[in-house]
């Protein structure tokens, strides 16, 4: 026999199938019935089939072999095909999904798909897991890639996604090194533009609870403000540069807020965080190379900043908010 060949040997008579790989010297047999492994010495053919016969507890005059096939290989390799049936962990994943549902949001027990996932939770209808259990195949991580820049998905965590796409709502699932699933919901909008996150700490052993604003709070550094001016003349160019010249230039807060002025200097009633709010949803943003976003709105109203030590007003045009990211969770 060459150094190394794969035999095939189709036990007719007893529907089983036995397949080794012999080498110089040993023979590792593996068999579809059980998970097991065994060596033999240097034997023929026939010694393979008795021993066979004597496994299985058929004595070895009633089993006929029905074909052989040699082929040869130069390099040979065991393959393996590992299955395994994931409705059990599906079942388990998806109670995860609902009961993380219910608590973060209220109206979403009275839900028809919620009554349907709580039915099926209660009878244990594992079958019907997979028909909310139903992005990815436990195994396929990638499925959390738009989260990776927020999270750090390879930290010793599990984490929970809630999150609204168009009219159905999702639940994203991190099992640290076990599975990574997406499960649907809901067919109704629960959420709108919001998201809200789960985070099971495994080493500090703790569960914390964030929508997107805190999270954007959380990975981000304080937001920088940037303001454009709108100048009526070069001579009130001329005289802004000199107020910049001034070394105690600065914008009028009260407290943490930049009030804003009509032309008159009375006061409007709004901020600069209130008017960038207001207008978020027409805002141009952009990345920044650092990691962070910048947003950029443009006012549809004629409003005032006023700048100390002089007290003058200047006429916004646009604002710049840059929010540099400076962690992950």
């Amino acid at each position: 026999m060459n150094p190394s060949h794969w035999i095939f040997v189709s036990l007719l008579k007893l529907k089983f199938v036995f397949m080794c790989l012999a080498v110089p010297g040993k023979i590792i047999g593996f068999d579809d019935t059980r998970e097991s492994v065994f060596k033999i010495g240097k034997v023929s053919f026939d010694g393979i089939i008795k021993k066979t016969a004597k496994r299985i507890g058929v004595p070895y005059d009633r089993i006929s072999v029905g074909e052989k096939s040699i082929h040869s290989s130069p390099c040979p390799e065991i393959h393996i095909a590992l299955a395994i049936d994931l409705h059990d962990f599906k079942l388990g994943l998806l109670k995860i999904a609902y009961e993380f549902a219910v608590d973060s949001i209220p109206l979403y027990y009275n839900d028809k798909m919620a009554i349907d996932i709580s039915n099926v939770l209660h009878n244990s209808c594992h079958e019907r897991s997979t028909d909310f259990v139903k992005i990815g195949n436990g195994f396929q991580h990638e499925i959390m890639q738009p989260f990776e820049h927020l999270l750090n998905l390879d930290s010793k965590k599990h984490y929970l996604i809630l999150i609204q796409s168009k009219s159905e709502l999702f639940c994203f699932i991190k099992l640290h090194k076990i599975f990574t699933v997406g499960v649907i919901l809901s067919n109704d909008v629960h959420l709108k533009e919001n998201i809200i996150l789960g985070i099971n700490d495994i080493e500090e052993k703790k569960f914390r609870k964030l929508d997107m604003f805190e999270l954007i709070e959380q990975t981000h550094a304080a937001p920088e403000l940037r303001f454009g001016y709108w100048f009526k003349s070069q001579e009130s160019i001329t005289k802004f540069q000199e107020l910049q010249g001034d070394p105690n230039f600065e914008v009028y807060t009260e407290g943490s807020e930049i009030p804003l002025f009509n032309s008159d200097g009375t006061y409007t009633g709004k901020n600069v965080h209130k008017k960038i709010s207001d207008l978020i949803n027409v805002a141009e943003s952009e990345p920044l190379e650092s990691g962070g976003t910048l947003a950029r709105v443009k006012l549809d109203e004629e409003l005032y900043l006023k700048v100390m030590p002089s007290g003058e007003l200047l006429q916004l045009d646009q604002i710049k908010e840059e929010r540099r990211q400076v962690c992950r969770l």
